[in-house]
């Protein structure tokens, strides 16, 4: 962000109370926020940006990332401000604020406290390591257990407790091992003395969809059942997963319809369908072949038409030839 450069100050200000910085200042950031008078007017450049007119005072309330800026609030607005613009107040004018710690101070206790740790843990592993090489040994060359170490000044921070992987892998296995509970089988509805609507599944492949009329009153006892009432002709779509059920529709509804409730039908012989379904392949091939061959025929039709007009036109351009060939050679003796 371009900073602007003017920095003419506002007259009657007193320089001991108010000063030009293009940075605050430790003693300026540990005060805030703070007021501080425009020595200059400025008209914002960006919508991040704020106005303000020359002796308005602005209420400083943090730096900003770039350096000769500062984030201030004026009539209930908040922007950026360049400083060259902005007297601000000195240190001393400045509420008591308590005097920042230098950098270079705290950077100094920093390196001498990591010294000292660094020192007493060498310190505690030389310690452990000279009871080490000291401890007695026995004559059959058993590991005999050093005497502890004396515990180090300081406190070691205990290994967190790292999962064991291979432990979650294997409950994560037996759980998956555990066979989920079987799906129970929707029980249907039964009538006395009626078988209803039966098929297989050779049956169900060869003729389904189909319409079956309806032989009692069905009224839906789950949400997933289809209402129909005795006459009904019931679109039966396919057969359901559980037994003596097909997914039907009916008046526009579609559901599971039990097939009991459903009047039965005798379905064709399956070995006569393939036959008549052979038969009707072969009448199909045959007309298919009689097609065939009624387009060879027109082609060569087509053919020898063409050759005849090709002929014709070939006989006709040489009769006008010899014609034109006479009319020259009489011209030329009757000259």
């Amino acid at each position: 962000m371009p900073q602007p450069s003017h920095t003419a100050p506002v007259d009657g200000t007193k320089k001991e109370a108010w000063v030009e910085e293009l940075e605050l200042s430790a003693a300026k950031k540990a005060a805030l926020p703070f007021d501080a008078k425009a020595h200059h007017f400025y008209v914002a450049a960006d919508d991040d940006e704020l106005s303000f007119e020359e002796g308005d005072v602005l209420t400083i309330i943090a730096a900003a990332e770039e350096d000769g800026w500062v984030m201030a609030r004026h009539k209930g607005k908040q922007g950026l401000a360049p400083l060259t613009h902005i007297a601000l107040p000195s240190d001393s004018a400045l509420p008591n604020v308590a005097a920042p710690r230098p950098q270079t101070d705290v950077k100094e206790e920093m390196r001498r406290k990591e010294d000292e740790a660094m020192e007493e843990m060498k310190s505690a592993v030389d310690r452990v390591l000279a009871q080490s090489a000291h401890a007695p040994s026995t004559n059959n060359f058993a590991i005999s257990s050093p005497k502890a170490p004396e515990a180090p000044p300081f406190a070691l921070k205990q290994p967190e407790q790292v999962f064991d992987l291979d432990q979650k892998e294997r409950a994560h296995m037996m759980a998956q091992s555990t066979p989920p509970p079987a799906p129970v089988a929707k029980p249907c509805p039964a009538r006395d003395g009626a078988s209803g609507f039966e098929f297989t599944p050779e049956q169900a492949k060869a003729y389904f969809p189909l319409h079956v009329p309806a032989a009692w009153d069905y009224n839906p006892v789950e949400m997933d059942e289809l209402e129909f009432k005795e006459g009904d002709l019931v679109h039966v779509i396919a057969p359901f997963e559980d037994d003596g059920w097909v997914v039907a529709e009916n008046n526009g509804k579609r559901g599971i319809a039990p097939c009991p409730y459903l009047v039965k039908m005798e379905f064709p012989d399956l070995a006569n369908a393939g036959a008549t379904s052979e038969e009707e392949e072969r009448r199909r091939k045959e007309e298919e072949t009689m097609k065939m061959e009624e387009e060879r025929m027109r082609m060569e039709e087509e053919k020898r038409k063409a050759e005849e007009e090709m002929q014709q036109r070939k006989v006709k351009e040489e009769e006008e030839g010899r014609r034109k060939r006479e009319e020259e050679e009489r011209k030329r003796i009757e000259e």
